[in-house]
């Protein structure tokens, strides 16, 4: 990850503060001052800032159920309801991997772990997410299997993907990657309505029994195994 995400990801730093903390040497990796934003930090690499050890013990990993209805974002220019809106993420301001649009809910997961936010959003780890989709009309067994093996939309071919239906309107699609709407524009593709979409499952983080608006810390093993997951360990 580069140094000045690095630092962003994980401290009170803005993007551009730690681009001038650098510039002025500022900051040293492995006791040594590096003078390039775009430095390569490595896993087990110990990053200052201002003489202060950025202390990976601090970390947060949090899990949270995005209501249908906000937006995944920090504030809005036109006033509609978003993270903000939560004082914990308003006053802690994580990062987050899992973007939901303002008509969906579920799972989100949020930490000041640089590494952890940046493997998650790197398509060549091939992160499940896992969601329960409610439609208008079933699927027809071949819109199903083309859905499953791929589909190209504007240009864009999909990733392979499981489809299970496990009601009469009612699925389960596990994806492993994370487009714009995507799952909407894949049912979208043969005309059909998504009335409502549920993310279930990021990784090895389930949404659990948290209900809309709640939020709880992982628990070491749920850290590890995501850590595994993502060849940290």
């Amino acid at each position: 990850m580069r140094l000045n995400r690095f630092i962003a990801f994980n401290s009170n730093y803005s993007r551009r503060e730690a681009d001038e903390l650098i510039f002025n040497g500022h900051v040293t990796v492995n006791g040594k001052p590096v003078l390039v934003p775009g430095y390569d930090v490595k896993d087990d690499d110990n990053v200052s800032v201002l003489g202060k050890v950025i202390d990976r013990s601090d970390f947060l990993y949090v899990k949270f159920y995005k209501p249908r209805g906000f937006l995944t974002s920090y504030g809005d220019p036109y006033g509609r309801k978003n993270l903000n809106d939560f004082e914990f993420f308003k006053k802690t301001k994580l990062a987050y991997s899992g973007r939901l649009d303002n008509d969906s809910e579920g799972l989100i997961f949020f930490s000041n772990d640089g590494r952890i936010i940046h493997r998650m959003q790197t398509p060549k780890y091939d992160v499940e997410k896992e969601y329960i989709v409610y439609t208008k009309r079933p699927l027809g067994d071949e819109e199903k299997l083309a859905m499953e093996n791929g589909l190209e939309i504007d240009g864009h071919r999909f990733k392979k993907c499981s489809v299970e239906k496990i009601g009469r309107n009612k699925y389960r699609v596990i994806i492993t990657e994370g487009k714009k709407r995507q799952i909407r524009n894949m049912f979208k593709h043969f005309n059909i309505e998504v009335e409502r979409l549920v993310r279930i499952r990021i990784a090895n983080i389930t949404l659990g029994e948290l209900k809309p608006g709640d939020f709880k810390f992982l628990t070491k093993d749920e850290i590890k195994g995501l850590k595994e997951c993502l060849r940290l360990e």
